[in-house]
């Protein structure tokens, strides 16, 4: 049995941004699938906010995804997913503040107003700002290859 549990739920973006990175770094866990909408008992008693994913490694629990993601890339650095170079580390890191704190929320908006017209008129308009912000600022002046950092 694998000394890494993953505590998830497959529709949260954040949880699923933890399960790529571990299928990318080759981590061997066991999953265990935590239902947000009727939790259970035990939860509460894990997860100090509620949330997922959370990570039980050798006992210790560490909680919100970016953290878990920064923890799994410094005990589990092969193969690194993060550039060495201190600027190129900290760009990505805004990049993936960028997501949570802009793109997230307005494809979250997106998906929750969807029964409102007007909303949702709003919402593809701000979700093409972002995605244009991505396209100018990311894809386009962090290399020429189809990727971020011309990779």
């Amino acid at each position: 049995m694998p000394d890494i549990e993953l505590f998830s739920f497959e529709a949260c973006p954040f949880a699923q941004r933890t399960r790529m990175m571990m299928i990318e770094k080759g981590i061997d866990c066991a999953l265990t699938e935590v239902d947000l909408h009727n939790k259970p008992d035990w939860w509460k008693e894990l997860s100090p906010h509620g949330k997922v994913p959370l990570v039980r490694h050798n006992g210790e629990i560490v909680y919100e995804s970016r953290i878990i993601n920064e923890y799994l890339e410094e005990v589990f650095p092969e193969p690194a997913l993060l550039p060495v170079d201190p600027m190129r580390r900290a760009t990505a890191r805004i990049w993936i503040d960028y997501c949570d704190t802009y793109f997230l929320p307005a494809l979250h908006r997106l998906i929750a107003d969807r029964e409102n017209e007007q909303k949702q008129s709003e919402n593809r308009a701000l979700i093409t700002e972002r995605f244009l912000f991505i396209e100018n600022e990311g894809l386009r002046k962090l290399g020429s290859g189809p990727f971020f950092y011309g990779i």
